[in-house]
């Protein structure tokens, strides 16, 4: 009966939902390198207001479906942390400053929320849709991606866009659901608004995925 429990135990270590204990290596199960990866922590420009670290909880979101695909291995958030504290604050400007510090790693990955607006009726949008749903909006979100590869002497940005992500939102859910979020942030995973960003970071995540796939 042990024995029996012992592997289910086992089972679910290894086959469950999340990243395994081997995404936490710097190879996949066959042996072959992963591309190591520097990725720091998401600037947030969107002067969005909901009383939580919005920052922290988009990081950390990325770094779990990153981990979860397993196509990566990802610096350590402690290793992260050390040098941005000898740096400062975040520039995407400063290459070779990141370069610098990061050098342990093939490629770095600087992210940023720039925007989070909501809009009435999306440009194109057919007339029955305006007329049948005239509560309905659309919660545009807008994150900057910036990846330098830092393989050799010089770093070498090989991606740099903007990726943008549509939610749609009835207008009364999405002032409800701001109002509560300033005053309780509890309710930020479930929320139409921490549905839109786990959207959007699904967006971003697969466009660096092929980059740097195709790069390395």
């Amino acid at each position: 009966m042990i024995q029996v429990l012992l592997f289910f135990f086992i089972s679910l270590i290894t086959f469950g939902c999340g990243p395994r204990y081997i995404d936490y290596f710097p190879r996949h199960d066959d042996g072959a390198v992963k591309p190591i990866v520097a990725l720091l922590p998401v600037v947030d420009a969107s002067e969005l207001n909901l009383f939580c670290d919005l920052s922290a909880e988009l990081t950390h979101d990325m770094r779990y479906e990153i981990r979860n695909e397993g196509e990566f291995y990802l610096l350590p958030p402690r290793e992260i942390q050390m040098h941005l504290a000898q740096i400062g604050k975040i520039d995407f400007l400063s290459d070779d400053l990141l370069a610098q510090h990061f050098c342990n790693a093939n490629f770095i990955i600087l992210t940023e929320l720039i925007s989070h607006d909501s809009i009435s009726s999306e440009p194109g949008a057919c007339a029955w849709m305006i007329k049948n749903h005239p509560d309905r909006e659309t919660l545009k979100v807008s994150m900057r991606i910036k990846i330098i590869d830092i393989r050799y002497p010089s770093p070498y940005v090989v991606l740099q866009e903007v990726v943008t992500s549509d939610y749609p939102i009835r207008k009364k859910d999405l002032e409800v659901e701001l109002n509560e979020l300033e005053s309780d942030p509890q309710n930020y995973q479930t929320s139409s608004i921490g549905r839109a960003h786990d959207q959007l970071i699904s967006a971003v995540v697969r466009r660096i995925e092929e980059v740097i796939r195709s790069a390395f």
